[in-house]
This record gives structure tokens, C-alpha cells and sequence, in this order.
């Protein structure tokens, strides 16, 4: 912990810093929130890093042009800091994870509430242009490819009827691609609960946190995060189309993406050597 203490001091030297809380925990950042009210985040690869400096440049240029709270970094690392001492940090957003079980247990006009603020944010910043877009991919190819890293690397894992449901599940989708297409947007990312802030005094969405994957992309994916099976289901996400009826022409797209989230969790896990992410994503499908 002392080394990420050092090298906020290096940089903020007037910042007091009286308490510290260390998490190491994230498979990509370590966390040390600072006198309960500013976190700092520390990436852990070079890779990391520099995903994190254009995270940066972004959450800069979004701030007030979005309908919820999102981080503003205003503390960053001295520059051509080396991995381990490179951070950003911010202040706190108020509020805790909206896991599924908490929105749940709420009344139907909260959850209303919260369903029509979080249809505005999504539609506002699939609608926003970054300083510098990114160029648009081939988001069908990348598909085809990421179904043949499963067949390679994950069948041999998987049970003969799981393997099976897994290329239904491919093959109906790409077979029929070309009836698929989209605009691309500036997309979230990972629109998944755990990023998703609320706050029971004021019963709202208090913000909305981590931004490392966002880009220019398919704005279905950002709806796949809140239907798939860890997350809220299809008839929170029809409480959107009020707000943003879009959304209707989305859903085969994002049933597609939502059913490829836990292998493609077990894939990355077993590439980078992550056991645990590994093991749950391929649970299901032993």
C-alpha cells in the first residue's frame, strides 16, 4: 500500500491523506480509497494504463453532458509514471451497486424511476461524438472469430449438449448477420449492474462508474448487460421504451451478445491466465 500512497504524495503533496483502504481484487486495477471520499485507481499492466489515459481524456469530455454523475478525475499521476505509480483518482460518487436483488425489492414506480433514468443516459451518450472517433470495426467478423477461439480453446471443456446450444445459439445469429445491421454509437461498454449506482435516501440512480471499455460499437450491447442472467432481465429493459423505443428493434441482437457473456468470460480467463473468471464463466456449460 505504501507505494501507491508514495505516489500520490509525489504528485498532490498538499492532499492529506488519513485514511486508506486497499483493494487488489479487480483483475485489471488496484483500488485504494482514500479518507472515504476519493479513489484512486492504479492500473495493473502497461495495456491497462494506457486504456486508462484515454478513459481519462473521455470522462473529462463528458463532464455535464450527460444526465447522471460520472467520475471526474481531477487527480492524475505525474506524467511517464511507470506502471504501479500512473493513477487517476476522483471523488466518490454517492450510492452502492444496483445488483438485481436490491432493484427487486424495490416498488414498481422506483423501479419505473430508475428504468426511465437509466433509458435517458444510455440514450444521450450512445447519441454523443467523441473529440476523436474511433474507426468503426467489423463487428460481425469479430464474432465469427470470437465463436472459433470457443470451439478451440472451451469445447474441450464443455458437455456435449452445452457445445451443442452454444453453435445453435452462433450459427442462427451469423447465418442471418446481413439482417442484423446497425448504427454504430459511442457505447458504455459494461452496462452491468456492478457499475450502476443507487441511492436509498433519494431512491435514484446516483451515477454511473467505469468507463475503461467504452467506444464506438453497437449500442444493443449496452441493453445485453442489463437482460443477461446475472443482471435484470427483459422486463426491466421493456420499462426503457418509453424513453427510448429504439430499443425494441435491439433485442435480438442483445439476446445474441447476452448469451455469449459467460464464455466469453471463461475464454479471457483462461487466456490471461485467471483461474477463477475461468471457472465461473464455464460453470454452466460443464
Amino acid at each position: 500500500m505504501e507505494r501507491y500512497i508514495e505516489a500520490i504524495k509525489q504528485a498532490y503533496p498538499q492532499l492529506n491523506i488519513q485514511t486508506c483502504r486497499l483493494n487488489q481484487n479487480g483483475q485489471f486495477n488496484t483500488v485504494l480509497q482514500v479518507n472515504e471520499a476519493l479513489i484512486f485507481r492504479f492500473p495493473k499492466t502497461r495495456r491497462e494504463l494506457d486504456t486508462q489515459q484515454r478513459e481519462v481524456a473521455l470522462l473529462r469530455d463528458l463532464q455535464g453532458k450527460l444526465p447522471l454523475p460520472v467520475p471526474d478525475p481531477v487527480y492524475l499521476s505525474r506524467d511517464n509514471a511507470p506502471v504501479g505509480e500512473w493513477f487517476m483518482g476522483y471523488a466518490m460518487l454517492p450510492g452502492e451497486p444496483l445488483y438485481p436483488a436490491l432493484l427487486h425489492s424495490l416498488d414498481e414506480q422506483t423501479q419505473q424511476h430508475l428504468a426511465e433514468q437509466l433509458a435517458r443516459f444510455l440514450r444521450q451518450l450512445h447519441a454523443y461524438v467523441p473529440k476523436e472517433p474511433a474507426p468503426e470495426q467489423q463487428q460481425f467478423e469479430q464474432w465469427h472469430a470470437l465463436y472459433k477461439r470457443f470451439q478451440t480453446k472451451l469445447y474441450p471443456f464443455m458437455r456435449p449438449d452445452a457445445r451443442e446450444q452454444v453453435s445453435k445459439h452462433f450459427d442462427a445469429f451469423l447465418s442471418k448477420a446481413h439482417l442484423y445491421s446497425y448504427q454504430p454509437a459511442f457505447i458504455h461498454g459494461d452496462f452491468g449492474p456492478g457499475n450502476i449506482l443507487y441511492n436509498p435516501e433519494t431512491r435514484s440512480i446516483s451515477g454511473i462508474i467505469d468507463f475503461s471499455s467504452a467506444d464506438r460499437g453497437d449500442p444493443a450491447s449496452d441493453f445485453a448487460a442489463l437482460l443477461c442472467s446475472v443482471s435484470y432481465g427483459e422486463a426491466f429493459l421493456a420499462r426503457f421504451t418509453s424513453i427510448y423505443p429504439e430499443i425494441e428493434t435491439m433485442l435480438i441482437r442483445a439476446r445474441f451478445y447476452a448469451g455469449t457473456f459467460a464464455l466469453q468470460e471463461a475464454l479471457y480467463g483462461l487466456e490471461d491466465g485467471d483461474e477463477q473468471a475461468f471457472k465461473n464463466g464455464i460453470a454452466a456449460y460443464r
